[in-house]
């Protein structure tokens, strides 16, 4: 139940796009604070897709490769988009591929029906994830069991990138699904020097990153 990265070649081209339009932004110099409190040389906001529609339409032709790819588009009867980020994205997957959708909010409504789950599908639907960015995988946890609570069938997880390297695995082994993403966050520090968006110096201090995230900013006197 680890990150799969599915195919190398779609992995760098996703990585190029998201860099291209500063959906990632390493800046080594002026970290990014996380809402939890953590400094970090990297940022990654992937709701920046939908205002770059040519760039957002290769990305959902990678989402489908992959699935295809992985054989995920047969067994997928239900996409469910993670609320906010992800739901743009299986809305588009949905309609491209005929498939009914639903999303998952963070918490359930404490007004009207009080859903936390918006949509309806058959109990026992095989539904498949789909997330924008994994961290710690607490989002896909909270869309996952509501999905399970709700009658339906989760093992697979479909993501555009990571912004860790292994902060998501307990969650993923706890809730025994497999994760596959479109691209890494070490492919795209990859990508980021080989086409000079930073240097060999700036590489190492965004890996030293994701080797302590808690510690990085102490360690690098920001803090």
């Amino acid at each position: 139940m680890t990150e799969t990265v599915t195919d190398p070649k779609i992995a760098r081209e996703v990585s190029k796009l998201l860099l291209s339009i500063g959906a990632v932004s390493i800046n080594t110099k002026k970290p990014f604070r996380f809402v939890s409190g953590i400094l970090s040389p990297m940022y990654t906001d992937n709701r920046l897709l939908i205002s770059y529609p040519a760039v957002w339409k290769k990305i959902i032709v990678a989402y489908i490769y992959v699935l295809k790819k992985t054989k995920l588009l047969a067994h997928a009867e239900v996409l469910s988009g993670t609320a906010t980020a992800a739901i743009p994205h299986a809305a588009v997957l949905a309609s491209t591929l005929h498939l009914p959708m639903v999303y998952v909010r963070s918490s359930k409504k404490d007004h009207g029906k009080g859903n936390q789950v918006e949509g309806t599908f058959p109990k026992k639907s095989n539904v498949l994830i789909i997330e924008d960015l994994i961290s710690t995988g607490a989002s896909t946890k909270i869309n996952c069991m509501a999905i399970r609570e709700a009658g339906g069938v989760v093992d697979t997880c479909l993501a555009i990138t990571t912004s860790t390297l292994h902060a998501f695995t307990e969650t993923m082994k706890e809730l025994k699904i497999s994760l596959i993403t479109l691209t890494d966050v070490q492919t795209t520090i990859d990508v980021a020097v080989e086409t000079k968006r930073i240097s060999e110096k700036e590489r190492s201090i965004a890996e030293s990153f994701l080797q302590d995230p808690a510690g990085w900013g102490r360690h690098m006197g920001f803090e």
